[in-house]
């Protein structure tokens, strides 16, 4: 079905291209100099910015997923805004066929992400036309800010026209009883912002093309400049998130979390508010990696990570401390809260079942050891002949929590960690899957004994 929805969107904008080339008014010479002056403009600027794209792709490892391209952005507003429409659909499509080599998409698709820039950018037209007649002479700061605010919802309307297309075919190739993500006309602020700035620049450009078309060489240069800029700010942006992210299972790590951590016992300290830190460990973690492989503990420790980001609340500092050990600082959280936050991830991994793979490949499903027990026909327990659940091994997920709190004033974040540490480990001696409270010097933060 969306097969062919894209091939009738196609045929149907071909035979409107058609119409409009056969039965439009013959263009001048100038306007096809200033068409050839645009192109070029754009291939400079697709050019200086191949690199920036291919860094990007391998950033992100992300070649199918849409991001405002300001060398595409920039150019359709300026086509759309100062050529002829036939001539500007014309020099669209050139735009479209500049930008292939690099597009990563396989022919069909691109053709038909192609054919929804022509549909939006009639749309996007006459409203231009509407609003109009538009002249680029005389103009005063008002009126020249009321033409580029007028160009900018153009190109809102062409994105919300081409994005209903694209969506409608995302729709239909979606399986059976499977629904449609939420749509939003409005994208991330950055991509809209990145957007705004296309269109601005696209109208000096179409301002140049009407009266110096040369000049449109230099809105190539600063368009290009900007995606150079923002595209330098987002690989810093992205390297500082990795110094502090822990890559499998998206916490922070422990320099990430140090940073934090300091900061929020800092605040503890200053506003003489509690303070509470959890030590969270897998139990029996290498048992779990000697029987089905790491790939299955890599799998146990990204649960684990979900799991504490779940449980607590968003301003709680979350971290994969090394191993199979986790830290979560609680701030604003007295030791009975803190208790009971633990004894919530304890008891969430316990009841878990985790679809993963053994070392040969095979499919099965690792379960807390709380979980539910096995039953059978008739909702009858299903047992082993010595009594035991007959998923015993495979119920090996557990894990053993310290809790330590602290009143702001006298917080520190050293100690705090230790105190954990050292209730955690005697969590496991009382045999694992257990939470242990530390009571040491508990001052105004203080609770009854929790053990």
């Amino acid at each position: 079905m969306a097969v062919a929805y894209m091939l009738v969107v196609d045929l149907t904008v071909l035979l409107g291209l058609a119409g409009a080339v056969l039965w439009s008014d013959p263009i001048s010479g100038t306007a096809w100099a200033s068409a050839g002056v645009l192109l070029a403009a754009t291939a400079g600027h697709i050019a200086a910015s191949a690199q920036i794209e291919e860094r990007r792709r391998h950033r992100t490892g992300d070649t199918t997923t849409h991001n405002t391209d300001l060398a595409m952005t920039w150019p359709v507003v300026a086509a759309l805004l100062a050529l002829p429409i036939p001539l500007a659909l014309a020099v669209i499509l050139g735009i479209r066929a500049l930008r292939w080599p690099s597009a990563r998409k396989s022919a069909f698709r691109y053709t038909f992400s192609t054919m929804t820039f022509l549909p939006a950018a009639v749309a996007a037209r006459m409203l231009w036309d509407l609003t109009g007649p538009h002249m680029w002479t005389g103009l005063t700061v008002w009126t020249s800010a009321v033409q580029v605010v007028l160009a900018i919802a153009c190109g809102e309307v062409f994105g919300i026209v081409q994005n209903l297309i694209i969506t409608a075919a995302r729709a239909l190739n979606l399986p059976p009883g499977e629904r449609l993500d939420s749509w939003s006309p409005i994208g991330p602020w950055r991509d809209e912002a990145l957007s705004a700035a296309g269109m601005v620049l696209g109208t000096l450009a179409a301002v140049s093309l009407t009266h110096v078309p040369i000049a449109v060489l230099a809105v190539a240069a600063v368009g290009a400049g900007i995606h150079w800029a923002l595209s330098h700010q987002s690989e810093l942006e992205q390297t500082r998130a990795q110094a502090r992210t822990d890559p499998k299972t998206g916490t922070l790590n422990s320099f990430g979390w140090q940073e934090q951590a300091t900061r929020q016992v800092a605040r503890a300290r200053g506003n003489h508010r509690p303070i509470s830190l959890l030590m969270i460990d897998a139990d029996h973690f290498k048992l779990i990696n000697d029987a089905w492989g790491h790939p299955t503990g890599d799998a146990v420790l990204r649960l684990i990570g979900d799991t504490l980001r779940s449980v607590t609340r968003p301003g709680d500092v979350v971290a994969r401390f090394g191993g199979e050990e986790f830290v979560v600082l609680l701030p604003d959280t007295g030791a009975a809260e803190a208790f009971r936050v633990a004894e919530r991830i304890r008891a969430t991994l316990g009841a878990s079942a985790l679809p993963a793979t053994d070392r040969r490949g095979g499919e099965i499903v690792l379960k807390g050891r709380d979980a539910p027990p096995p039953r059978g026909p008739g909702d009858q327990i299903l047992l082993t002949a010595s009594g035991g659940y007959v998923d015993a091994d495979y119920r090996a997920i557990s894990a053993s929590v310290g809790v330590a709190a602290s009143c702001g004033q006298t917080a520190d974040l050293r100690q705090l960690m230790e105190r954990a540490d050292a209730a955690m480990y005697r969590a496991k001696k009382r045999g694992r899957n257990t939470v242990w409270l530390d009571t040491v010097r508990l001052g105004s933060a203080g609770d009854p004994d929790r053990r």
